[in-house]
């Protein structure tokens, strides 16, 4: 796992960090005023899994027992591989003091909010990152092994969200802005559950604290300030995306 300029204990690499990482590829090999090819097929592959949201993903109904069975012992093996990885840390430091405070927030504590809360607390991540100050141990696969934890944790209340979109449709249009010709994305999905069933359930993304209504993930929030899930991935690409697209909207429509 690469981190440039971060602490690999507090910053994740994030899909970001990959298109930093691959910008210094094409630094010296595409022209400036063009988005560097490479990157816009990352971003744009990126953006069109983001978009493949729905029932094919996960199956029916009656297969969610079997699913949530192997996510549970992957789960329980993953735990098993960071306290393997703990110990051989653990091991390299100095006093027993020293490998008790490690013991404690790098595996009894981790487990325990990602047990409980799905997610690292910002304030054991940063008693983590105090300690590895102090004690800078190799850390790179401890990492790893968290990050995919981070992301097995939350795949159960993934099920609901794919199951409940039988759909997915586009509308492509030119519109103008502003004086140039702008490309603009509609993304429909088509639910089978109504309004009242997706503000019951809720979805958990990987390394976020607070969970969010299945509503709010697929269409957005304007009054609590939450953009669709489609609309994020959108953004965090859309300077490599120009050109391809430029405005990206998401309506919802119901057949239940």
């Amino acid at each position: 796992m690469i981190y440039e300029d971060a602490d690999p204990v507090k910053s994740p690499l994030v899909f970001a960090d990959s298109v930093k990482i691959m910008a210094r590829i094409e630094r010296h090999t595409t022209p400036s005023d063009k988005p560097p090819v490479l990157l816009q097929l990352i971003s744009l592959l990126r953006f069109i899994d983001a978009l493949d949201m729905g029932k094919w993903r996960v199956g029916e109904h009656r297969e969610k027992a079997l699913k949530l069975d192997v996510n549970h012992r992957d789960q329980e093996y993953l735990f098993r591989t960071l306290q393997a990885e703990v110990d051989t840390q653990a091991a390299t430091l100095e006093s027993p003091a020293q490998r008790i405070v490690f013991q404690n927030l790098f595996y009894d504590k981790a487990v325990q909010s990602l047990r409980h809360k799905r997610a690292l607390s910002d304030k054991l991540r940063d008693s983590q990152e105090t300690f590895w100050q102090n004690h800078p141990l190799n850390l790179t696969r401890y990492k790893q092994i968290l990050d995919y934890l981070s992301f097995i944790v939350v795949q159960d209340l993934h099920f609901d969200l794919h199951a409940v979109i039988d759909d997915v449709r586009f509308e492509v249009k030119k519109v103008e802005k502003e004086d140039k010709e702008e490309i603009k994305l509609t993304v429909i999905y088509v639910l089978n559950k109504d309004e009242q069933w997706l503000n019951s359930r809720f979805v958990h993304e990987a390394g976020d604290q607070a969970s969010k209504t299945l509503k709010a993930h697929i269409e957005g929030d304007s009054e609590k300030k939450i953009k669709s899930y489609a609309q994020r991935e959108f953004e965090a690409a859309k300077h490599y995306l120009k050109g391809l697209v430029d405005i990206v909207e998401v309506r919802t429509q119901t057949e239940v």
